[in-house]
């Protein structure tokens, strides 16, 4: 265990950005986040897409369609906050 925390134990280890919590360089686990992310944004347009025609044809009662605005106030904030660390990994890190 004390093998992969060493920066010096792998040679394409980038000390800058150091490695992530399991041992891997940041540089090798970048493209999994950002494929996950943009999987993540498609399924969010699909869930508003829904939640705006729920709104629309729906009959529920107020208390329902307040849950459904929370839920989706929710997911944009964590949507969100994926964005933002997306851009700070692969933009601020690597210039």
């Amino acid at each position: 265990m004390a093998l992969l925390l060493n920066s010096s134990a792998s040679p394409c280890m980038n000390p800058s950005s150091g490695p992530s919590p399991d041992g891997q360089p940041l540089e090798t686990t970048i493209g999994a986040l950002l494929i996950g992310t943009f999987l993540g944004l498609v399924l969010f347009g699909i869930a508003a897409h829904q939640a705006w025609r729920y709104f629309i044809f729906g009959t529920d009662t107020k208390l329902l369609r307040g849950w459904v605005s929370s839920i989706m106030y929710m997911l944009g904030i964590f949507t969100g906050l994926i964005i933002v660390l997306c851009q700070r990994y692969s933009h601020q890190n690597f210039v």
